[in-house]
């Protein structure tokens, strides 16, 4: 999960968790690593770092484990998207 704080009224932080348990298999493709002996996708997704868009309404949250990116929409606060990194084969001359 990732928690957010609003911290616009620094007297008052609030903060929200948003989960991962809406990310099904059919969003995921071949380059998401999802390898946890049993674990659901929600377990087995390790945020990394994040970044907003330029308009603050994206968050944009790494899972370097899982080779993936997750968005987060800012207005639902919920995740709205996850797409895998790719792949680089390096003993490949191509590369």
């Amino acid at each position: 999960s990732v928690t957010l704080v609003d911290v616009s009224n620094p007297q008052t932080p609030v903060s929200t968790q948003v989960g991962f348990e809406s990310i099904t298999s059919d969003m995921l493709d071949e380059s998401v690593r999802i390898f946890g002996p049993g674990a659901s996708i929600a377990q087995d997704l390790e945020p990394e770092y994040a970044a907003f868009n330029s308009s603050d309404s994206k968050l944009y949250v790494s899972c370097q484990e899982n080779n993936c990116m997750v968005v987060i929409d800012m207005a639902t606060q919920s995740v709205v998207d996850i797409w895998g990194l790719g792949f680089k084969d390096h003993s490949s001359p191509e590369s």
